[in-house]
């Protein structure tokens, strides 16, 4: 009861400092970015863009890992203080509508962004939409793939990748908003550079940006919406074309 009142009497903490979104990060991130680091330096480019397999074992894995990550870093803001309310999380019917759509916007953000590296650098990306890698598997095929661990870690994700990057880093004061934003899209990229520059970069500071500015410009009422694209993202994949000609 003692512990309950000296709580009820601090004032919450609103503005996370620097080395709050630090030590988050390292938290959340920094097993993945060293992961993702290491296998970015030890093989080569072509090697990196190659899809990974994982198996429902991965998945599992994946989750409990998330899981507990995600707990510590919760745990460390309830020391701290932090004011929770801020995160406005409200699952409604017109939330998952509207992370449906944004997903759908980002798909074709990102397929047009291939498509344009592989006209510039057809060394880097083929310019062929009809090549294997955009038309492995279709809408129906993929979603019917998807099992139970996949599902669940991607709904997990969903929120644990959108709720450090917009809940957690925006949570500063308002003249460190946008150096946060930036340090949110260096962090998004480096854990995704083991799939090469070319797909971090899309991932990292492309569908950064576009998650931020709709999250900013819907005056940052709902974080579902960007739980629901993200996770569809990790079933699904980042991209349209290859449905659409498969």
């Amino acid at each position: 009861m003692n512990i309950v009142s000296k709580d009820a009497g601090k004032e919450k903490l609103v503005n996370l400092r620097w080395f709050d979104l630090l030590i988050i990060t390292v938290i959340l991130f920094g097993n993945a970015i060293y992961i993702s680091t290491t296998s970015f330096f030890s093989l080569s480019e072509s090697m990196l863009g190659d899809p990974i397999d994982y198996s429902q074992s991965d998945f599992w894995y994946l989750l409990g890992t998330q899981f507990v990550f995600l707990m510590v870093a919760l745990i460390y803001l309830r020391l701290r203080n932090y004011d929770f309310s801020q995160w406005h999380i409200r699952i409604t019917p017109k939330a998952i509508l509207l992370g449906a759509i944004l997903f759908i916007g980002a798909a074709l953000v990102f397929d047009l962004y291939f498509l344009l590296v592989g006209c510039l650098f057809p060394g880097l990306w083929g310019c062929d939409v009809t090549s294997d890698a955009w038309t492995s598997l279709s809408l129906w095929d993929t979603v019917m793939s998807a099992d139970l661990s996949l599902i669940l870690y991607a709904l997990l994700n969903g929120f644990y990748e959108e709720i450090f990057f917009l809940g957690i880093c925006l949570s500063v004061e308002s003249k460190r908003i946008f150096p946060s934003f930036l340090y949110s899209l260096i962090v998004r990229y480096s854990f995704h550079t083991y799939q090469g520059n070319i797909s971090a970069i899309a991932i990292g500071f492309i569908l950064g940006t576009i998650f931020y500015l709709v999250y900013i410009r819907t005056g940052r009422r709902n974080l579902v919406p960007f739980f629901v694209a993200h996770s569809i993202a990790d079933i699904l994949g980042v991209g349209l074309i290859s449905y659409i000609l498969s």
